[in-house]
């Protein structure tokens, strides 16, 4: 015999309570003086000896009646026919929280029929087996098997959530928590079974889950959404005019009106009317300026949208932030101050740069990362402790721009060259030659050229460095001399960035041409550590930070318009500093970043697009993609999500368990006790 509800054994504690009363409810016998004692006693011992009696028998049928009542609670049955033990059987229910599912139907919201469903479908089971509840949240509390009674109060707290995930997730999710148990594995994915986030194709076969899709189905509706902004550039500048992209799609069988506002710190900086062809997308452009400098928190939405339920997709957040100034770092151990002058001038020049100058002997290595660019000009030697610092500089998001001298250590090139860029190193070649090709298409010449003349006097060297990229190398040729040697490449190293020109610049006169100036300003413009405009929630995406000391510790993330607050993680690496918020934010908006109570950076949060596509699979659909990645053995349709049987399997339990007779065995006792009782009195 086996007991289904074992904490309901504490309860036998309660035998204690008629052993109390009988310990401390003995008879209490008077004195009486009698001329002859003699037939007293006799009466008086037969009297004492019937109350013991007595007494006994009451105590045992209470006890015996509070120990059946206490096991009928417990409900014991005897495992029969071919039914293995009770608990061998794990139920996985997947509930669509997503925010397609928030729509009414003729019978109701989605998300209750649905969620009326997953409680009809934990009832059908028996209480002694096993659940696992999953949503798109990913909570910790439904990631573990629990009881029917629990999995059904979890179904109830569950709400609409602003994450969205594609189904190979969630069977990655579900697999990994029931992959180690040993019996029989059910599974339940109750959805609208969104075109976007069910990609059949990504489902992997496992024959050990028996799996049933339970459709809730709802019409296409008409949908028209910002897909993304971004800007042609990744600086940003006060006072010069930007051009803001935007990406608009259209998901209706009409041609679409619709208003596209732009607001930058609340402050209105762009409306246009812009008109979409009917299941297509468009992108548009929005100019503005903005006059100071520091945080930008950015808003593009739509108005009138053709579908009222759907406007969770109709305004998209950014943020970035522009700079006081971007430190540049500038080293040298040569004395030809021509080129150093023309380095410095090309920087100071311009209020966007700071520029420190060091000596190239006693620089404090440690304080590399304090720089966006670090400029080696005509540098003799590359020592083992220089190519470490510059190994983890450029690893960790630095970005080095390197000029050789005329007399260089060869073989400290060679090394740095070889393990850092992964290049072979030549010794210097005194041939004069000029400049041949421009990498026109190359990052560096964004908004540089309006066009290039075809007769174009580009830069002469008299002596340069013949460098062999090697295949592994994530080397772009910029600027190529006429024997097809790389004079400026850049080389990209992890996270960092590595410019080299092939020449001492006072063997070129690159320094004094035209284009040393734009290229040396792109390079410090593309050098700026450069946050996302935006984060998508859900998404679980690290806030990654720039490689400085000072922002260890004391860090909140803060909504910028509610009384959200919260300490995220902190993950440091040799060679990164990141945040994980571990989805602690789930409404789409502004937040900031802080450090010490001080504004570090701006955060912006939007929804997931996947719902915005509002395609559904018919269950004729699904029978097909289940068929066709021969799925049939193992996945099922349920086309009536209503009519789950929450006997069936109960009955069966209930057909072979004996609570009843414990019930009539403690109304037994109880009845005995009675009839001694009043036998007693009788006699």
């Amino acid at each position: 015999m086996k007991l289904l509800y074992l904490d309901f054994l504490w309860a036998l504690f309660a035998v204690l309570i008629p052993i109390i009363i009988h310990l401390f409810n003995f008879k209490k016998f008077k004195k009486e003086y009698f001329s002859n004692v003699a037939l007293l006693k006799e009466v008086k011992l037969e009297t004492q000896n019937k109350s013991k009696l007595k007494h006994l028998l009451i105590l045992a049928t209470r006890i015996v009646a509070i120990i059946l009542l206490v096991l009928a609670f417990c409900q014991p049955y005897f495992p029969v026919n071919n039914m293995k033990k009770m608990t061998d059987k794990v139920i996985a229910i997947y509930l669509d929280n997503s925010q397609s599912m928030d729509v009414k139907s003729d019978e109701g919201y989605l998300f209750d029929l649905a969620k009326s469903s997953a409680r009809s479908i934990a009832k059908s089971y028996a209480a002694s087996d096993n659940f696992i509840l999953l949503t798109n949240d990913f909570k910790v509390n439904h990631q573990r098997i629990v009881s029917r009674e629990e999995v059904i109060e979890l179904i109830d707290e569950v709400k609409i959530s602003s994450t969205a995930r594609n189904i190979n997730e969630i069977q990655e999710r579900e697999k990994d928590l029931i992959h180690d148990f040993k019996g029989n594995k059910l599974a339940y994915w109750l959805s609208d079974f969104q075109v976007n986030s069910f990609d059949f194709a990504s489902i992997e076969k496992d024959t050990t889950i028996t799996t049933q899709l339970i459709p809730f189905h709802q019409k296409e509706k008409a949908n028209i959404y910002i897909d993304s902004v971004w800007f042609d550039s990744p600086l940003r500048q006060a006072n010069i005019e930007e051009k803001l992209f935007i990406r608009i799609v259209n998901l209706s069988q009409n041609e679409v009106t619709t208003k596209v506002n732009l607001k930058i710190n609340d402050k209105i900086k762009g409306l246009i009317n812009e008109t979409i062809s009917e299941n297509t997308s468009k992108t548009v452009s929005i100019n503005y300026s903005i006059q100071n400098k520091g945080v930008q928190l950015g808003a593009v939405y739509l108005s009138d949208y053709p579908e009222p339920d759907l406007v969770f997709d109709d305004t998209f957040y950014f943020s970035y932030q522009i700079e006081q100034k971007t430190p540049i770092l500038y080293l040298s151990d040569k004395k030809n101050q021509d080129t150093t002058k023309g380095i410095l001038a090309v920087y100071n020049n311009t209020e966007n740069y700071n520029v420190s100058v060091e000596n190239f002997s006693s620089v404090d290595y440690s304080s590399l990362n304090n720089y966006s660019l670090l400029i080696l000009d005509g540098i003799s030697t590359i020592s083992s402790g220089l190519k470490n610092e510059l190994d983890n500089y450029l690893n960790s998001g630095g970005n080095v721009l390197l000029t050789p001298s005329k007399n260089i250590d060869l073989n400290s090139y060679q090394t740095f060259f070889a393990s850092i860029v992964k290049a072979n190193f030549n010794s210097i070649r005194n041939s004069k030659t000029k400049v041949k090709r421009i990498n026109k298409a190359h990052y560096i010449f964004n908004n540089v050229f309006n066009q290039i003349p075809r007769n174009i006097d580009l830069p002469f060297v008299n002596a340069f460095y013949p460098v062999s990229y090697r295949t592994q190398s994530r080397t772009e040729n910029i600027l190529t001399l006429e024997n097809d040697i790389p004079y400026l490449t850049v080389s990209k190293i992890n996270k960092g960035a590595f410019y080299f020109i092939a020449s001492p610049l006072s063997e070129s006169s690159f320094h004094q041409h035209a284009l040393f100036v734009p290229i040396l300003l792109k390079i410090a413009e593309n050098s700026q550590f450069i946050s996302p405009l935006e984060y998508t929630i859900g998404a679980n995406e690290l806030i990654e930070l720039p490689q400085n000391n000072y922002f260890a510790g004391d860090l909140q993330i803060k909504s910028n318009t509610s009384d959200l607050a919260f300490i995220p993680e902190v993950i440091k690496t040799k060679t990164t500093t990141s945040l994980d918020l571990h989805h602690n934010i789930s409404i789409a908006n502004h937040y900031l970043l802080l450090h010490q109570n001080k504004l570090l950076k701006p955060l912006a949060y939007n929804y997931s697009r996947m719902e915005s596509e509002t395609t559904f699979y018919t269950e004729e659909e699904l029978l097909k993609e289940i068929e066709k990645l021969g799925l049939a053995n193992n996945f099922s349709i349920r086309n009536n999500a209503q009519s789950f049987n929450e006997n069936g399997l109960t009955n069966i339990l209930k057909e072979k368990t004996y609570w009843k007779l414990f019930i009539i065995g403690a109304l037994f006792f109880l009845l005995l006790e009675t009839l001694i009782i009043r036998l007693f009195k009788m006699n």
